[in-house]
């Protein structure tokens, strides 16, 4: 037995939980890696600490206004109103609480079904860069993450056990989710899909029960639908999601583009496939973003689901299902917004680590040889995407700070990113110009002072900028030489 094997063993002797002690406290330490390397809070961070900062003053409608599913930065305002500790520190805790969670969860459902894939169960989940890359940051994807992960593993033990209580302590954890992120709520979907999929009898039997689960699946969406148009839903985040669900305004406004696209295309023959053309593209990207998300852990998951496919494995049949449903949920978001960001697509890594567990696991059958590089690539995958090198945007933080002492909350600032008025403690900013419209704007709307990023280029732009009448009053630099400077107008127009 190879010294690779023995030390898995240390950790999956008798029924492997203390190798999910080890998932749990490993996941804390790269996430304590990752906040160290970027100590710079992202723009959602901002935002959300700027709400639960005031939500005790502000109340509920104001936290409704300023952010149309508040849940989230709420909690955080009432931590931090209870235990008195920095709010920063709070949301950095919390998450990454959550994201340990959720990779113990879905190492433990794998725990409960294939034993010899725990090991590099185990290992898949500190190192798909989907998720883990998110490590460090405050965001409410962590307990989208965390409970819709719990509401799976209770629901996968239910469908062994057959507790009533798992059940429903599956749906509860789901509509915990549903407050960090609404389309969360399809899960409750999943239980009766996989019911229907599972029916056992002849191809007859079992072609009526899927046809009337979809029809059940259809029915559940077209009430949705006829609810919405009706003004039954709350307005915001709810009525928008339902939204996508509404097929001919999607494929409306999709033939709407696909038209101006035509108009630019060459050729007459192209123009007439203009539609289908984008729709195939938009396939293909939402394909290369999944794919992206899982960087090289796409090599083994694709052995893992050829090797599934090859022996009928259903063994994670539930997780199959809920990433089907989750990759219809990213095509219509995608359809509708034309756009998909690699964090909307993160959930998929959790759903898809088993069948990355039993790739790994056939590769290290294949080629025992290849143990050790499998085991140290992974392991050098999980550090890679938290240990950055780059130098973090200290220069905006300094910004801010600068501004909070040297300038009033009721001077006219224009501020290229709002992370500098949550620095300055003036709040998160909500400007919505670009630098040339802040420029041209005269009279009482007149900006006085401006807070630009010049990025790595401030000499060229310095030399503009003062020939438009700005008139430096400082400089910030981080590692890079990224540059943000402060300049006041010398005669406001």
């Amino acid at each position: 037995m190879s010294s690779y094997a023995v030390s898995f063993s240390a950790f999956t002797d008798g029924d492997g939980r203390k190798l999910l002690w080890a998932v749990f406290l490993g996941s804390l330490i790269l996430s304590l890696v990752a906040s160290l390397c970027n100590p710079i809070l992202a723009r959602d961070a901002a935002l959300y600490l700027d709400i639960a900062a005031h939500y005790r003053e502000d109340g509920f409608s104001e936290s409704f206004e300023r952010f149309d599913w508040p849940w989230f930065p709420m909690l955080l305002g009432l931590l931090h109103w209870i235990s008195g500790l920095d709010l920063e520190l709070i949301g950095r805790l919390l998450c990454e609480l959550f994201t340990a969670i959720a990779c113990v969860a879905c190492v433990d459902i794998v725990r409960r079904t294939r034993v010899e894939l725990l090991s590099w169960a185990a290992l898949a989940v500190l190192a798909v860069p989907a998720f883990n890359a998110y490590r460090g940051d405050i965001l409410r994807e962590n307990g989208f993450w965390c409970f819709a992960m719990l509401g799976l593993w209770c629901m996968h033990r239910w469908m062994v056990s057959r507790r009533l209580s798992l059940l429903l302590l599956g749906f509860v954890a789901v509509l915990v989710a549903t407050l960090f992120r609404f389309e969360a709520m399809y899960l409750v979907l999943v239980v009766p899909v996989v019911a229907v999929l599972r029916v056992h009898g002849g191809p007859l039997k079992r072609s009526v029960a899927i046809v009337l689960g979809g029809v059940g699946v259809l029915a559940v969406c077209m009430g949705l639908v006829w609810a919405r148009r009706h003004g039954w839903l709350p307005q915001g985040r709810i009525d928008e999601y339902v939204a996508h669900l509404e097929l001919p305004s999607l494929l409306a406004g999709l033939h709407q583009f696909a038209s101006r696209l035509a108009e630019s295309m060459p050729f007459e023959y192209a123009r007439e496939d203009a539609a289908l053309i984008l729709l195939m593209g938009l396939f293909g990207y939402l394909l290369l973003k999944v794919f992206s998300s899982l960087g090289v852990m796409v090599v083994p998951w694709l052995y893992g689901a050829i090797e599934r496919r090859r022996n009928r494995d259903r063994d994670w049949l539930l997780l199959d299902v809920a990433a089907a449903g989750y990759l219809v949920i990213l095509l219509l978001f995608l359809i509708d917004h034309l756009f998909l960001s690699a964090r909307y697509v993160a959930f998929l890594g959790f759903l898809l680590v088993p069948v990355m567990a039993m790739g790994l696991h056939g590769l290290a059958v294949l080629w025992p040889r290849l143990r050790p590089w499998l085991v140290g690539g992974v392991l050098l995958l999980a550090l890679a995407n938290v240990v950055s090198f780059s130098a973090p945007k200290t220069h905006l933080r300094d910004a801010g700070l600068w501004l909070g002492s040297h300038l009033s909350r009721e001077a006219r600032v224009y501020q290229e990113d709002n992370r500098l008025g949550y620095f300055a403690g003036w709040g998160y900013g909500s400007e919505g110009r670009d630098r040339e419209q802040a420029l041209a704007l005269k009279g009482h709307d007149a900006y006085e002072y401006f807070a630009l990023d010049l990025k790595r280029e401030p000499e060229a732009q310095l030399a503009q900028l003062k020939a438009k009448g700005l008139e430096p009053l400082a400089e910030f630099h981080n590692r890079r030489g990224e540059t943000y400077v402060i300049f006041r107008r010398a005669k406001v127009p």
